[in-house]
């Protein structure tokens, strides 16, 4: 590892194109201090390890321990949506890094997930998708569309381009016109406004409160910015979401909590709009 390129990356800003890789640089780096390994002893790392161990510090204190409690760490701890699984004084958490951010107001999304789930009366956009817009797509590139539908249904929630109908979008954008291209643009954001105004009454909010409350499940939030270390945690009642607010922008789900916070749940595509895999980012909104 390039130590002092490491260190940088906890002080510049966040760089979209490369955020996957900075953040596995710097969730490394974080590790390190956590476990005490010698690799991260390097001087380059002094100030910005005095800083980490402010925050682990003041974390100890908020949860009542002395500076002292032991603290036993592992990467992911084997558990989805956390960076770290950590024991620390017999509690159990789980941090999750959030880069760029003082607070999780500042935070693009605190999770993310597949548009798979049954949140809508079995009524899902990717089927929607498939029925209305996908031959459109298809049709703006000269693509061949024989994808069946249910194969479609089993197969565009996830990263994988193999499908050959997948492959051949991908493609076909790549090398496609910028007039091309703003026409699939506007086919895709016309058919998630088109959708969640379907939908938006036939939520299931009772589903959407398991899934939130799992995932939040002894999570807290350890977040950076120019290098300094900050703390913040989802309280149990934000997560219990009691209402429909209604539809933002033509691509935001907006929900009310049983506070004044609102879940903002972005409909975006992840790999390429309207090619492959819809999910849902869901921002926090406290008021």
């Amino acid at each position: 590892m390039d130590h002092a390129r490491a260190v940088q990356l906890f002080y510049g800003a966040r760089n979209r194109a490369e955020n996957d890789a900075n953040n596995r640089v710097r969730e490394a780096v974080l590790l390190g201090f956590f476990t005490g390994d010698p690799a991260f002893e390097d001087p380059v790392y002094t100030p910005l390890r005095t800083e980490f161990n402010a925050w682990l510090l003041a974390k100890k204190a908020a949860l009542g321990l002395p500076p002292e409690a032991p603290t036993v760490v592992q990467a992911g701890g084997g558990r989805k949506n956390a960076d770290f699984s950590l024991m620390m004084g017999g509690l159990s958490l789980r941090p999750e890094f959030k880069y760029g951010a003082t607070s999780l107001k500042a935070v693009p999304q605190f999770l993310s997930v597949a548009a798979n789930r049954d949140w809508h009366q079995g009524e899902s956009y990717a089927a929607f998708f498939y029925d209305t817009y996908l031959a459109q797509v298809c049709a703006i590139y000269g693509v061949t569309h024989q994808m069946s539908r249910e194969e479609y249904l089993a197969r565009v929630h996830c990263d994988s381009y193999k499908p050959a109908l997948f492959t051949a979008l991908k493609k076909a954008e790549t090398e496609g016109t910028d007039a091309q291209k703003l026409e699939k643009k506007r086919l895709v954001d016309t058919s998630i406004r088109e959708w969640l105004e379907t939908v938006k009454d036939k939520t299931d909010l009772a589903a959407i409160n398991e899934v939130l409350a799992t995932s939040q499940k002894e999570k807290t939030y350890l977040l950076c910015k120019a290098g300094k270390f900050y703390s913040d945690a989802i309280q149990p009642e934000e997560l219990v979401v009691t209402g429909v607010v209604g539809i933002r922008l033509g691509k935001l789900l907006v929900l009310q909590t049983a506070t004044t916070t609102r879940l903002e749940m972005l409909l975006r595509w992840k790999n390429h709009a309207g090619v492959c895999f819809p999910a849902w980012q869901i921002k926090l909104r406290r008021q």
